[in-house]
């Protein structure tokens, strides 16, 4: 079917009220499997849970933050949904972005080769940076969150994840608990479902 392209339009402040939560719940998403894979697991089938959800999550906080909307979008009928992106809130967010790491690029692009598609580059395998990934994924939603960006009303909580801090984390039948070990700075998760499972790099 041909496109039908028009200009885009900011979506109203209602849906991006209502978006705003779409937004928070990939913000924690991507907080909670950072913090179960920089923790020591035994269950395989978690770890890759966990890597998938976490992957997956960095690609698409990765584009809300640092795309820039297309000036005309496909409306004509089965055209994808147009995106949703941080300069929706946030008009001046250009200005007040971080700096973009090459870490989040990488992951980005090789999470939709390897991860969210079944290609013949998943033979080779890809090994991710999780925690300087997230660390910096991190540093974006601050600044996102302190732009007191408008129409986003969703709670985006603390965070404050254990593995921010320069100590070590554990989990419990208490939940999470500080160590004085500080966490390994690099987890590295192959997209290999045949890996025994994620070295770990000092």
């Amino acid at each position: 079917m041909p496109k039908k392209m028009v200009p885009r339009v900011q979506p109203p402040p209602d849906e991006l009220r209502e978006l705003s939560t779409h937004v928070a719940y990939e913000v924690e998403m991507l907080i909670g499997s950072a913090t179960r894979l920089l923790e020591t697991q035994t269950d395989l089938l978690d770890r890759r849970a966990h890597a998938a959800s976490f992957t997956l999550n960095a690609r698409q906080l990765h584009h809300f933050f640092y795309r820039t909307p297309a000036k005309q979008i496909d409306v004509a009928p089965g055209a994808p949904a147009p995106p949703l992106f941080a300069v929706d809130y946030v008009p001046d967010w250009a200005t007040r972005q971080p700096p973009r790491r090459q870490v989040l690029d990488t992951l980005a692009r090789d999470v939709g080769r390897r991860v969210a598609h079944i290609t013949v580059e998943r033979v080779v395998g890809q090994e991710y940076p999780v925690l300087e990934a997230a660390r910096a994924l991190l540093e974006v939603i601050r600044a996102f969150r302190d732009a007191a960006p408008l129409n986003f009303t969703a709670n985006l909580g603390p965070l404050a994840p254990p593995w921010d801090a320069r100590t070590g984390f554990a989990y419990g039948a208490r939940g999470v608990t500080q160590t004085s070990a500080p966490p390994v700075e690099n987890v590295l998760i192959l997209a290999d479902p045949h890996h025994p499972g994620p070295r770990k790099k000092r």
